[in-house]
């Protein structure tokens, strides 16, 4: 987010969004963590089975 890098450069910054104030993953875009990381977790299962087959 260009805010930040500002900030780290010691620019004072301001945010106005017509929404409610959040990273866009908070409000709109959010990953299903928990279902993309058991789904990695039944790949890795699937590949240990099939290297004992």
């Amino acid at each position: 987010m260009y805010s930040i890098r500002a900030s780290q450069l010691g620019l004072k910054t301001a945010i106005v969004e017509k929404e409610s104030f959040r990273w866009v993953c908070l409000n709109w875009g959010c990953i299903p963590t928990k279902a993309l990381l058991k789904s990695a977790q039944v790949f890795e299962y699937i590949k240990k089975l099939m290297h004992m087959a």
